[in-house]
């Protein structure tokens, strides 16, 4: 445990992904956003196919894993209906109809 003295507090970037554990959560909701349909429950963690390491990591920052994953799906969406203006294509595309 420690104090760190700063004369100006951090930014905004500094504060997010700044250990590994939020990076690696992060990384494979972007990976699962593209990959799977929905994302992975807490409960599923145990029974996933990850390393021992990584479902910790999931463990301790799922709330980044399901922001990513929900994040980037959101804005898939919102580029299909930018170019198709067609929300049931949007839909079909991401598997939700």
């Amino acid at each position: 445990l420690w104090i760190n003295l700063r004369d100006k507090p951090p930014s905004l970037l500094a504060e997010f992904c700044n250990i590994y554990e939020e990076i690696h959560a992060l990384a494979f909701g972007l990976i699962h956003s593209v990959t799977r349909l929905k994302p992975l429950k807490y409960s599923e963690i145990e029974t996933a196919d990850l390393s021992p390491e990584l479902q910790e990591d999931l463990r301790a920052e799922f709330h980044y894993y399901v922001g990513a994953f929900w994040a980037l799906r959101i804005a898939i969406v919102l580029l299909i209906l930018l170019f198709s203006g067609s929300l049931e294509l949007a839909a079909h595309l991401m598997g939700w109809c």
